[in-house]
């Protein structure tokens, strides 16, 4: 087999949901602009003018609709090492969480039945589709493995939610997150698990450009729990107890800026509402499910002033984590301990 038969599967896996997303994204966002899906300017947002939500469907179809013909056509597996059936119920499980947040970016929906339904689909991803951390941790308890599980899925997806707050932030994060859990699996397992990594990422590019600063249409919590999801439940279902590190340590890395992101804000909120201290301010209130605006990405923004300096700096960040677990896994008999140091910095 010479050297462009083994990459054009590759190239077709990535090109094709690339060209996909592209092609769909546009008419989403005129489709979303028509219905009155846009994200009006307010004290706490920062865009100035009205702009599209729920873009992110353009993700979710462009992924999915292109890695089906790339299956259908390539002979592939849809994942090697996991079932089709699995894969399957993943994706349904993956497109009804599109979904839910889909109908909060039409309907707003209030912020408990939202997290009811991200609970629901976590779950149902350790019930039906049989995925959670006993593929890398055979000795946990069951109904630890289903807290974990549950706990998991449902911090990276909301993760991803908080972080979306800037011009292709939560996008480009996900694109690096995806190229370093894609890398660390390159090395520990077989090149053809990587397919759909390779497709994931295709359609975060198609959709980034779009999305990148200055921004035409925005993810929504349609595509920032989709991307939450994917990323905390692929690594999960594709690796053994044998790689450790590649199914916890390189997906943690890979999103730790959402995730520090997220304790940061937990933590901050909770010790407001302790406090009593309402805040008049456009910074927001004290409850913890309420908006407010000192994120990570808020607070470097105060300082840099431009979006994209901001969201370079951020990108910056995350691709050093990135670099860091991939390093580990390639280390393998230091690895532990490397991840252990970069996850206390």
């Amino acid at each position: 087999m010479t050297l462009l038969e083994k990459i054009f599967p590759f190239a077709a896996a990535f090109g094709g949901a690339l060209v996909a997303t592209l092609i769909l994204t546009p008419v989403f966002r005129e489709l979303h602009r028509r219905l009155g899906m846009v994200d009006k300017p307010d004290p706490r947002r920062i865009n100035k003018v009205p702009i599209p939500r729920g873009g992110g469907i353009a993700v979710v179809l462009g992924l999915y609709l292109s890695y089906a013909l790339f299956i259908f056509f390539s002979g592939y597996p849809a994942m090697l090492g996991v079932e089709d059936k699995r894969f399957v119920s993943l994706a349904v499980l993956s497109v009804s969480i599109a979904l839910l947040g889909l109908a909060d970016d039409r309907f707003s929906l209030p912020p408990k039945i939202k997290l009811l339904g991200q609970l629901v689909v976590a779950a149902s991803t350790w019930f039906w589709s049989d995925v959670g951390f006993t593929n890398v941790w055979p000795e946990i308890p069951m109904w630890a493995d289903c807290l974990l599980t549950m706990f998991w899925i449902v911090g990276a997806v909301n993760a991803f939610n908080l972080i979306d707050g800037l011009d292709g932030l939560a996008t480009g994060i996900a694109l690096i997150a995806t190229i370093g859990i894609g890398g660390g699996v390159l090395f520990a397992q077989s090149a053809q698990v990587t397919f759909f990594y390779f497709a994931f990422a295709g359609s975060l590019l198609g959709f980034l450009r779009y999305n990148y600063n200055p921004a035409s249409v925005f993810l929504g919590d349609c595509g920032s729990m989709f991307l939450g999801f994917t990323l905390s439940v692929m690594p999960l279902a594709t690796q053994t107890g044998e790689s450790f590190l590649v199914g916890i340590g390189v997906p943690l890395l890979a999103m730790g800026v959402p995730v520090f992101d997220t304790s940061l804000a937990i933590v901050r909120r909770t010790v407001r509402a302790v406090m009593k201290r309402e805040e008049r301010s456009d910074r927001g209130g004290t409850k913890l499910m309420q908006p407010d605006s000192d994120h990570l990405h808020h607070r470097l923004l105060r300082r840099f002033v431009s979006q994209k300096k901001t969201a370079v700096a951020m990108y910056a960040f995350s691709a050093f984590l990135v670099l860091v677990g991939i390093g580990g896994v390639a280390l393998k008999d230091r690895a532990a301990g490397l991840f252990i140091i970069a996850f206390v910095v």
